[in-house]
């Protein structure tokens, strides 16, 4: 009983310097806090919640953790490395996470006593945060055109198994490459309203 009273101290020490520093490119001062359908995703600190929940559930590498959050939010949002992997190590410098190499270069994440107990504290703002993500997805399917969101489950799809093994750096490279053609082919689309105005100013 003692040795829990002093883990939760500790927690409790630690989630004040937790909640007083600010992620790396917080989730309130960048464009990506958004989902595609308007609105905010996640609050100041909610990503760490998040991140917590999941190493609760087993422990993972940083991309696993990135793809679990795409596929909870349903491509209403996917979170940049940028943003994990700074606060996965803001997560293990105060205690509530630790890592080991994996796979190579990769590092696993796992949870540690004080990030469960640190989570126990906060179940509730973890519930709030879970729903506001339900949320987002739904919004986002209503939204959505039909076809594009079935061709983006077909993507995530063909990636969760092509990620199920190790991949060799060339195979890796060429996964990227394609998904990076494919993302410059899109940005490269005009919308109809735009290609109608460059039509009626041609017209003049």
């Amino acid at each position: 009983m003692r040795g829990f009273e002093m883990n939760f101290g500790a927690a409790a020490f630690a989630e004040r310097r937790f909640r007083g520093r600010p992620d790396s490119q917080d989730e309130m001062s960048r464009p990506g806090g958004h989902h595609r359908g308007g609105g905010r995703v996640f609050g100041h600190g909610d990503i760490r919640f998040v991140l917590l929940g999941l190493l609760s559930e087993k422990p993972a590498h940083g991309y696993e953790l990135i793809r679990a959050i795409d596929e909870k939010l349903n491509g209403a949002y996917s979170p940049s490395p940028g943003l994990i992997y700074p606060t996965l190590t803001m997560l293990e410098e105060t205690g509530f996470v630790t890592s080991a190499e994996s796979d190579g270069n990769r590092r696993l994440y796992s949870i540690t006593p004080e990030g469960r107990t640190l989570l126990d504290i906060n179940k509730s703002t973890l519930r709030r945060i879970e729903d506001r993500m339900k949320l987002a997805t739904e919004r986002h399917r209503r939204n959505a055109d039909p076809g594009i969101v079935a061709a983006m489950d077909e993507l995530k799809l063909a990636l969760r198994n092509q990620t199920a093994d190790v991949l060799t750096n060339p195979q890796t490279d060429q996964i990227c490459r394609v998904i990076r053609e494919a993302a410059e082919k899109i940005a490269a689309l005009k919308p109809v309203s735009a290609a109608k105005a460059e039509e009626s100013e041609a017209g003049k």
